[in-house]
């Protein structure tokens, strides 16, 4: 096994795959789903991978850079990458695995150390086959033919139902706000904003799911704003567009017309129908 001073810590790779994912051409605001995608997992698992917190596998890497036709290489610069990466703590090689308790076996990561005899006595072994690693309870019932191995620590992977990242922007804060915390009581991930640079130096960061516009900030509609989400890549992301100004004329229902035909958007009157407008968006983003 390398040492671990020969091998790159959870920073080192989170930046160098970062580095990879911009070469390739996925900007900042994109990596953190585009990595739930590849190695599926849960965003806040991707999110703590790409800012260096939590342990890259080797499974992982290879992973990642087989989708974006890389040699694994790519992700060192000195040093082979050996067969499993051991942890800065000297706990043993990180691999994925599963944990398997009575007849479920559940997605993890495992620090596993060297290889152990029959009498080994710890409550937890790894096992090794042609399946990958399983992290088992150690007992009679073992097939005596298993490369048996030392378990130094187990990250159980808890698989997070995904949560729809949604934009609201309403320059009537109360409006925004009761809207945005609606939308989050109901499993979505809601963030309020009340006018248009927050929510376009938002957009820089964050790739949004979808969007809740109203049709008027101040004296000025969002048509542009709209057109600005269409051309960030967001063809098909839902935008639902609110107006209460149709029937006082501050609105004017030829624009509004124009604007759902051209940029394919829902339209609600206001005051808003809080379940309504969730249940649009939960159709359009087909998460029942």
């Amino acid at each position: 096994m390398h040492s671990a001073e020969n091998l790159f810590d959870s920073a080192t790779l989170a930046e160098r795959v970062r580095s990879l994912m911009e070469r390739r051409g996925i900007a900042k605001r994109r990596q953190c789903k585009e990595l739930t995608h590849i190695l599926q997992l849960s965003f806040s698992q991707a999110h703590r991978k790409l800012n260096g917190a939590s342990p890259w596998t080797l499974e992982q890497l290879k992973k990642l850079t087989e989708h974006f036709g890389e040699p694994l290489g790519m992700l060192e610069q000195e040093h082979e990458v050996p067969a499993g990466m051991a942890d800065a703590d000297g706990r043993g090689e990180i691999h994925d695995a599963l944990f398997v308790i009575g007849e479920r076996a559940l997605p993890c990561t495992a620090w596993i150390g060297p290889r152990v005899c029959l009498q080994y006595r710890a409550e937890f072994i790894a096992l090794h086959d042609a399946d990958g690693w399983r992290v088992v309870e150690n007992g009679p019932g073992l097939d005596i033919h298993a490369e048996r191995h030392q378990v130094d620590k187990v990250e159980i992977h808890v698989q997070q139902p995904p949560q729809a990242t949604i934009a609201v922007i309403d320059d009537d804060r109360n409006s925004a706000d009761n809207l945005r915390d609606y939308l989050n009581e109901t499993g979505f991930k809601a963030s309020a904003f009340y006018n248009h640079a927050t929510l376009e130096a938002a957009m820089q960061e964050v790739e949004y799911d979808g969007y809740v516009v109203d049709w008027l900030l101040g004296s000025t509609t969002t048509e542009q704003l709209i057109r600005s989400i269409r051309l960030s890549g967001q063809a098909t992301a839902p935008i639902i567009l609110l107006t209460g100004q149709l029937i006082t004329g501050k609105a004017n229902e030829s624009d509004v017309a124009r604007v759902i035909m051209q940029f394919n958007v829902n339209c609600q009157e206001k005051p808003t129908r809080l379940s309504i407008i969730a249940a649009e968006l939960s159709n359009a983003l087909n998460l029942h």
